[in-house]
C-alpha cells in the first residue's frame, strides 16, 4: 500500500473504551481484537469509509484527513425536506431511546421537532448490529425489564408502535456449583438455599414488600448483614442488583432497593422485543420521520443558546464537513447525561458557576461539584459505574426456556441471558445468542475479562469449549455508554435553565431500572412540556 496512503489511516487511540462499536460497524472486517478489549485497524482491508471514526463514541478514531478529502457522505439527514428549517418547537440532543421516545411523543402531538445525533447511528446503546448474521446490542441486552407490563411498554403502546413484547417464562434461573435451578415464582429463588437461608430470604422478602415498612437510609448491604449471616443470600442481591442496576449492595440504600423490588413485583419479570431492541428503534425513527421530524447522525451540538436563564437554541457542527449550523427553539430536551450537558453552557451566556451548579444538583449524596477557579471551568464527579459485556454464540441452548440466569458463586459474572430463547431470529437459524455481564472491579480490563471467561467455563463447563464462540466484548466505563450515574442517585429531569430538561441514562425515576427508569422520566418531562 502506498507510503502516503497508510500514514493518512485511521488509527485506534489509547483513549478508547473498548465499547467494540467500530469492530462490529466495519463493513471490511478492517478491525480486528488485538486483546480481548483491545482494537486494531487492519491497513490491507480498510477502504477508509470513516465509519468507524463516526461510530466512536468517545472520539478514539483519529484520522489525519478529516475535513480535508471527499468522502462517503455519512451526514444523514432523515426528512423528505432535507431540513430546511432553522426554528423548531423541540430541539432533541442525542437519539438514544430516551430522546427517541421523546421525539416521537412530541411529533405525535404535531410539535416541530429535530434530533440531532453525533454518531452515525440511531439508538445509542439500544440499537442493534448485524454481525455475522446476529442482532448484536450495543448496550441492552434485548431485555426490557418489566416485559409487556411495565411503563416502557406502556409507552410504546401508547404511541401505536407495532412492535411486540413478549414476556419471559418468569424470572429465569440461578447457578451455583455449575448447576441451574429454575427461577418461574416470586417464591422459586429458594431452590438452592438452605432451610436456615430460605427462612431468612422469605423474612427479608416480607419486610421489604411490607406497606408502612420504615423507612432506611442505611446501604442495602448493611441492612442485609442484619437480616442474615448468609454469604450466598449476600451474593444473591448483590449479583441481582449488578445485574439490574450496574450497582452493587454497598452503594445502594436499603430504600431504593425496597422501591426496585416493589415494582418488580408490581409490575413483573423480563420480556424480549420481536427484531430486538434495535427493532424498536427502527420504528420509533419511521414513526418520527413520518410525521416530519427531522433526524440528523454526525451532528454535534456544540452550546446551548441562552438568553435571560431561558434557552433559545443550540448550535450544531456537522462533523462530516467542519460546517456549522444554529438552530432556535424554547425547549430543549438532552438525552446526551448531565455531565455532557452541563459542558454545553457557555460561561458567555450569563450562567455563572452555581447556576451551572444547579442543573445536576439533586439529593444524590455522593456527588459532588466543584469548581476550578484558575481555569474558570466546572469540574463534576459523580458516582459512575462500569461494566463489561461477553457475546456469544451457541450452537445449543445453555439456559432455561428464557428470562435471566444469576450466577451466585462467580468471581465477577453477574447474570446472563439468552434472548434467542424468545425470539430465535437474533441469531443464525440453530444458533442461540448469549450475553454475560459483569461489574468492573478493577481498571485492568483484560484480567477482568479473563476472569469473566473463566466464569463461563466454570459455569457451563465442556459445553462452553464445544459449543460456544464468542462474537466479541463490550466494555462500558468513562460515563459512555452506559451508567451516568449510579441506579438511585439519578438526575431531575428539571434544570435551572427555563425549557431544558433531561432525559436518557442518569437521568432515570427512582426505582425503575434500565430503560423502564427512562420511560417514566420521559413521561414526567412530557407532562412538564406545554
Amino acid at each position: 500500500m502506498d507510503k502516503t496512503i497508510l500514514e493518512n489511516m485511521p488509527r485506534i487511540l489509547e483513549t478508547c473504551t473498548g465499547c467494540g462499536y467500530c469492530y462490529l460497524l466495519c463493513p471490511q472486517n478492517a478491525i480486528q481484537t488485538v486483546t480481548g478489549s483491545k482494537y486494531q485497524i487492519v491497513s490491507e482491508h480498510c477502504i477508509i469509509c470513516e465509519k468507524c471514526v463516526f461510530a466512536c463514541p468517545v472520539d478514539a478514531i483519529e484520522h489525519p484527513l478529516l475535513f480535508h478529502t471527499e468522502r462517503q457522505d455519512l451526514c444523514c439527514i432523515q426528512n423528505k425536506a432535507n431540513m430546511k428549517k432553522d426554528s423548531y418547537d423541540v430541539i432533541i440532543i442525542g437519539s438514544g431511546i430516551g430522546g427517541l421516545l421523546t421525539a416521537a411523543s412530541l411529533s405525535q402531538r404535531g410539535k416541530k421537532i429535530v434530533v440531532l445525533e453525533r454518531l452515525n447511528f440511531f439508538g445509542g446503546r439500544f440499537a442493534n448490529i448485524n454481525y455475522q448474521g446476529t442482532c448484536v446490542n450495543t448496550g441492552a441486552y434485548h431485555i426490557i425489564p418489566h416485559g409487556e407490563n411495565g411503563p416502557f411498554a406502556e409507552m410504546i403502546r401508547s404511541l401505536n408502535l407495532p412492535v411486540n413484547i413478549h414476556n419471559s417464562e418468569g424470572v429465569g434461573s440461578l447457578n451455583i456449583n455449575g448447576k441451574q435451578y429454575r427461577w418461574k415464582n416470586i417464591m422459586g429463588f429458594l431452590a438452592p438455599f438452605s432451610f436456615v437461608e430460605k427462612i431468612d430470604l422469605l423474612k427479608i422478602i416480607v419486610k421489604i414488600l411490607t406497606i408502612g415498612e420504615s423507612p432506611c437510609t442505611a446501604s442495602f448491604e448493611d441492612w442485609l448483614k442484619r437480616q442474615s449471616s448468609s454469604e450466598m443470600i449476600m451474593n444473591f442481591f448483590d449479583r441481582m442488583i449488578n445485574f439490574g442496576c450496574s450497582s452493587s449492595i454497598n452503594l445502594l440504600t436499603y430504600d431504593k432497593v425496597r422501591e426496585i423490588v416493589k415494582n418488580v413485583y408490581r409490575h413483573g419479570f423480563s420480556g424480549v422485543p420481536e427484531g430486538g431492541c434495535g427493532n424498536i428503534v427502527d420504528k420509533l425513527v419511521k414513526q418520527i420521520i413520518d410525521r416530519d421530524g427531522d433526524i440528523l447522525t454526525v451532528t454535534e451540538v456544540t452550546e446551548l443558546l441562552i438568553d435571560n436563564g431561558s434557552v433559545t437554541g443550540v448550535k450544531a457542527s456537522d462533523r462530516k464537513n467542519g460546517n456549522s449550523l444554529s438552530l432556535k427553539a424554547k425547549t430543549v430536551i438532552s438525552d446526551i447525561g448531565p455531565k455532557e450537558t452541563l459542558k454545553l453552557l457557555k460561561d458567555e451566556n450569563g450562567i455563572d458557576c452555581k447556576e451551572k451548579a444547579e442543573i445536576i444538583t439533586n439529593t444524590m449524596t455522593k456527588a459532588t461539584i466543584k469548581a476550578n477557579a484558575n481555569t474558570n471551568k466546572d469540574r463534576v464527579d459523580i458516582m459512575e459505574t462500569s461494566g463489561l459485556c461477553i457475546r456469544f454464540l451457541s450452537d445449543a441452548p445453555l439456559l432455561f426456556p428464557s428470562g435471566i440466569m444469576l450466577c451466585l458463586d462467580t468471581a465477577r459474572v453477574a447474570g446472563i441471558v439468552q434472548p434467542t430463547n424468545i425470539d430465535p431470529g437474533l441469531a443464525p437459524e440453530g444458533k442461540h445468542l448469549l450475553i454475560s455481564y459483569q461489574m468492573l472491579k478493577d481498571s485492568d480490563v483484560e484480567k477482568e475479562l479473563d476472569l469473566g471467561l473463566a466464569d463461563l467455563v466454570s459455569i457451563f463447563g465442556e459445553s462452553f469449549n464445544k459449543h460456544c464462540r464468542v462474537l466479541g466484548t463490550s466494555v462500558f466505563k468513562n460515563g459512555w455508554p452506559v451508567n451516568r450515574a449510579v441506579q438511585g442517585y439519578d438526575y431531575p429531569c428539571l434544570t435551572s435553565v427555563r425549557g431544558l430538561y433531561l432525559v436518557g441514562d442518569g437521568c432515570k425515576t427512582s426505582g425503575y431500572v434500565m430503560v423502564e427508569g427512562i420511560a417514566k422520566q420521559v413521561a414526567n418531562v412530557l407532562s412538564q412540556i406545554n
